[in-house]
């Protein structure tokens, strides 16, 4: 027996494995948001923007596979495809992927946040002498300006004795 494919059905069988294809890259640059997501936290208007470049994205590869593959025709078995793509990649290395990225991508994320931190402490501690340098001149300027106001009520307050003295002594 000879048991060749047929043209058409090769065809098919080859459009097949492309949606299938087409359904793992499309889990794949969800995951790639999600990791994105999880290392650079924004709010729901970037969340919607992501989404929406997704979904034109997506829209345009699915739009391209089936004008240039199929002349435009949906199929169900396309579509099938795409749904056995999507699960293929999520039950091999999508249950791992976002996580195991993500946290490796957190962690350098730390660390180059630490970097910056101790490089701004360092450049504060100039900073810092130098306050400390001022704070303790005001500190000293303080001491001078109370010894010289003691000393200029000493004097004001032994004037008025000497004033009391001779006014009152006749």
């Amino acid at each position: 027996m000879n048991w060749q494919i047929s043209e058409f059905v090769g065809f098919e069988v080859s459009l097949f494995l492309k949606a299938v294809q087409l359904g793992m890259e499309t889990f794949f640059l969800y995951d790639l948001i999600r990791i994105f997501r999880r290392v650079i936290l924004h709010n729901m208007a970037g969340e919607i923007v992501e989404d929406i470049l997704y979904w034109i994205v997506i829209g345009y590869k699915m739009y391209f596979l089936l004008i240039t593959e199929n002349g435009g025709g949906l199929r169900f078995y396309i579509i099938l495809g795409m749904c056995l793509g999507g699960l293929l990649y999520f039950q091999s290395i999508g249950k791992y992927f976002v996580k195991n990225v993500s946290q490796f991508l957190v962690k350098i994320k730390c660390r180059i946040l630490n970097l910056f931190r101790k490089a701004r402490r360092k450049a504060q501690i100039p900073v810092i002498k130098v306050k400390n340098r001022y704070q303790t001149f005001q500190n000293w300027a303080d001491i001078k300006r109370r010894r010289k106001i003691l000393q200029i009520k000493n004097k004001l307050t032994h004037f008025y004795k000497m004033l009391k003295i001779v006014l009152f002594k006749q």
